[in-house]
């Protein structure tokens, strides 16, 4: 945890220049399809001087074969398996770059990713010690991708994570700080016969204050990064949740750019999803139970425990149709917030559900032992 000493460090001024190093630090795991993917993209970023360091959390043989044809370009670590948290804090002691940028195995990045999440950070004179970007998706994701994407979009007004640059806003006073332009299209690399992706932010962009940003898509400051301890070990997911909080809740604050653009594959299957989602719930139980409900999305259970208190109330009392009638009133205007779209809609009724029972499980196991 930070304490008022690292306050300290927060007021040297940052230094704006382009040529200070950044470490790329990515954790891989498993066969990671996209591996090969992910590193092309990264070698070939337009920025100097970066490093990267891959850290082998329990890779296949496959997976490491691919590495071996990158060795010369990247640093390989090996955490011994003991998770996401733990492999990016051994690289960020692996490196002596001034700042850590994260992404994951099944994203790629654009060209100028690292300018741009740098100047996320430079722009603001200090204010910012993390800045994160927009996830987008490859334009060879499955049908079943592209639907998980949107309902991620969709889902975002109460989860914090599928965040666009569709959604701007001004942080800080008028002048404090500058827009962020860019007059031309924006076209990420061709990666292994991926046809081009087209990102064109909305003119001007602003940078935005917000409360968290993604681990498969942020910078930090390095410094900052150690003295608070890194990203917890031992949890996955929602790390990336917890880092945040406790950086903010300690007075830092934390920058979105929607010019740092990352492809991200999603999950492939409905069994890939779900189980996402129950895994999300059931870190979302440890959170709650260290700092309480400070995020939208863990009210969730908490409304479909009221709608069942309400059901047995109208069962009770008699006005069971009048509780009918409501909620379909609320299932068709969800239906519609999804845009009538029937897998969307599957989605969210599935995600809310193993949500919901992963954080029961979590909760469980969190107070009864």
């Amino acid at each position: 945890m930070l304490n008022n000493g690292y306050e300290q460090i927060v007021s040297q001024e940052l230094r704006n220049s382009l040529n200070d190093k950044i470490c790329v630090i990515v954790p891989a795991k498993g066969d990671c399809d996209s591996f090969g993917k992910c590193i092309d993209s990264l070698i070939n970023l337009d920025y100097s001087p970066f490093e990267i360091i891959i850290v082998d959390d329990g890779l296949t043989r496959g997976a490491l074969a691919q590495l071996e044809s990158f060795s010369r370009r990247i640093k390989i670590l090996n955490s011994q398996s003991r998770g996401p948290s733990y492999a990016r804090n051994l690289a960020a002691q692996h490196t002596d770059a001034e700042f850590l940028a994260f992404t994951d195995s099944d994203c790629m990045v654009d060209k100028d990713w690292l300018k741009e999440l740098k100047r996320g950070l430079d722009i603001s004179g200090g204010k910012f010690i993390g800045c994160g970007g927009v996830q987008e998706l490859p334009c060879d994701a499955s049908f079943f991708e592209k639907k998980v994407f949107r309902f991620i979009k969709k889902a975002g007004i109460i989860a914090d994570y599928g965040r666009s640059a569709e959604k701007g806003g001004l942080l800080a006073s008028a002048g404090e700080i500058k827009p962020i332009s860019d007059s031309r299209s924006k076209f990420n690399a061709v990666f292994r016969g991926i046809a081009r992706m087209p990102y064109v932010p909305p003119r001007p962009v602003k940078l935005k204050e917000v409360k968290h940003n993604a681990s498969c898509n942020v910078m930090y400051r390095k410094d900052i990064f150690l003295a608070a301890g890194g990203f917890q070990e031992g949890l996955w997911p929602s790390e990336d949740v917890e880092l945040d909080y406790r950086l903010i809740k300690n007075g830092y604050k934390l920058s979105f750019n929607p010019s740092a653009v990352v492809y991200h594959y999603r999950p492939k299957d409905f069994k890939s999803f779900t189980g996402m989602m129950f895994r999300y719930g059931s870190t979302a139980s440890f959170l709650i139970k260290k700092y309480g409900f400070f995020r939208p999305v863990y009210f969730v259970p908490l409304f479909l425990a009221f709608l069942l208190v309400f059901l047995a109330l109208s069962i009770l009392f008699n006005f069971f149709l009048a509780y009918l009638s409501t909620l379909a009133v609320s299932v068709f205007l969800l239906f519609v917030y999804l845009q009538s779209d029937f897998w969307l809609f599957k989605l969210a009724i599935s995600a809310v559900f193993y949500w919901s029972l992963g954080l029961l499980k979590g909760l469980k196991q969190a107070f009864i032992k």
